[in-house]
């Protein structure tokens, strides 16, 4: 039976090389039906994180396969939502096939040992990997800090990782033909900014001001965006950096691109950063105001100096869709605040004039609540899918203690519909009822009846659309 599979596996990749020709393509397989989320880079080869480029639905057993372009090689985010987050290494022609088996994911293929080592032992943050690079930072630390030793970590960080365990990994598989150099170097670079990004975090202010040189420039790689570390890493350095500005020259480095400080908000500090790491590093932040229903900076104004200075790049031109969105989304807020003081329970809820004999679909947050703020990207989605539903109305239910914060938050985040501020003892019903008395957690979404019972107490979330569609038609079908 191995056999055959393999034998359709092989037959199946064969026909897609015939179609791929100079292409990079990567073969999924599972067991499972498995939902992907692909991030492809961006304008060349800088790492993409979080703004996704493809989503992929595969079926049980079902064999698909998409192309990747690269010049040189790239590396590809792809999240399975309740599995992992993985960094693909893929090099022009290469092939490389993943098999997706419970909560086990095996790479085979071109550069399969790279991609088991970065995403088996790193990307999911294996325990005793961790341990290990925890024990080479702590054996560093316990040297004295002296300016070279600064400069190794900061010019290159990946000299940590000499006489470590580490080296002898690289050592062992620099034998094997079955890694390519550029496969290995991108490993062991990557693992070196992770390793100088815990060394910053572990630097307090004095001892940064003395390890450097004051005047010297420290040379940042051109290419750090490539890195999935390599971003962390020099978020953090130019943070450290920025901070060492006194006031007036932060000032001074502000308006030599803009008069409004609001344009750069707390991200000022990347101005510090090379032309061709900047972009890389403002777009992250731009996509994370998105992603977390956040106003850090000035959106209108950080698009501007960024379309001025990088008019032909692609992480422009997604920005200019997202800009555009905001502004189609800047309608008048059609909200309904419910009264509180009488509502200890659902069935009170459902009492309501505006919800009288309406199946309920809540959304349990609060305005601190940072993953709250994420599936709120996802409300376009639900509002069109709840409306292919008769007699359903969305409500939300806060858990904040602040009313001017609770306000505050449906305002940013554009909020229409029905909202209530849970009281009390509304809050230790829901514990009661919908977390077994073990402390809320948010968000949560639940679903009533048209009497204000409980037909689910823990929906799918709107970030996975397709799985919550198939609970709703279910359950709204069957009550």
């Amino acid at each position: 039976m191995k056999t055959n599979k393999k034998c359709i596996l092989g037959i199946f990749i064969f026909l897609n090389l015939l179609s791929y020709g100079q292409n990079a393509a990567i073969f999924l397989h599972s067991k499972e039906p498995a939902s992907l989320i692909i991030s492809k880079p961006i304008d060349g080869n800088i790492y993409n994180e979080y703004y996704p480029t493809d989503t992929i639905s595969l079926q049980a057993y079902e064999y698909i396969s998409f192309p990747v372009s690269t010049k040189k090689w790239s590396v590809i985010r792809c999240f399975i939502p309740g599995k992992a987050a993985l960094d693909i290494f893929v090099e022009k022609n290469s092939k490389v096939m993943i098999n997706i088996e419970n909560q086990k994911i095996e790479f085979s293929g071109d550069n399969a040992n790279v991609n088991n080592l970065i995403n088996n032992n790193f990307t999911n943050c294996n325990f005793e990997e961790d341990k290990k690079i925890n024990e080479v930072i702590d054996s560093i630390f316990n040297n004295k800090l002296e300016t070279s030793f600064g400069e190794k970590i900061i010019v290159n960080p990946q000299a940590a990782l000499l006489n470590t365990i580490f080296a002898k990994i690289f050592t062992k598989l620099s034998k094997t033909d079955s890694v390519s150099s550029d496969g290995l170097n991108y490993f062991f670079k990557n693992l070196g900014y992770r390793i100088g990004y815990r060394m910053l975090k572990k630097f307090d202010k004095n001892k940064f001001d003395t390890t450097f040189n004051k005047g010297t420039e420290i040379y940042i790689d051109k290419n750090i965006g490539s890195y999935s570390y390599g971003k962390y890493f020099a978020d953090l350095y130019f943070s450290f950096l920025f901070n060492e500005l006194d006031k007036e020259k932060k000032d001074s480095l502000i308006y030599l691109y803009t008069n409004n400080k609001e344009t750069f908000g707390s991200y000022a500090r990347y101005l510090l950063a090379p032309y061709d790491v900047q972009l890389s590093l403002f777009f992250d932040a731009f996509i994370l105001q998105y992603k977390f229903g956040v106003n850090e900076f000035n959106k209108e104004k950080m698009f501007n100096y960024l379309m001025n200075k990088y008019p032909s790049s692609k992480s422009v031109e997604i920005l200019r869709k997202n800009i555009q969105e905001d502004l189609d989304d800047k309608k008048e807020l059609e909200t309904v605040f419910l009264a509180n003081d009488s509502v200890s329970s659902f069935k009170d809820l459902s009492k309501d004039t505006y919800l009288i004999n309406k199946y309920l679909f809540i959304d349990v947050w609060a305005s601190w609540c940072m993953p709250c703020r994420a599936e709120f990207t996802h409300n376009k989605a639900l509002d069109k899918l709840l409306s292919k539903y008769n007699n359903i109305e969305k409500i939300y239910i806060s858990i904040d203690e602040d009313k001017d914060s609770w306000k505050s938050a449906i305002k940013n985040h554009n909020l229409s519909g029905y909202h209530i501020l849970a009281n009390t003892k509304l809050k230790e019903y829901l514990n009661k009822n919908i977390y077994d008395s073990e402390g809320i957690t948010i968000p949560r979404y639940i679903l009533l009846d048209t009497q204000g019972s409980i037909i689910h107490k823990n929906m799918k979330r709107p970030s996975t659309l397709e799985e919550l569609q198939k609970e709703l038609d279910y359950l709204l079908n069957n009550n």
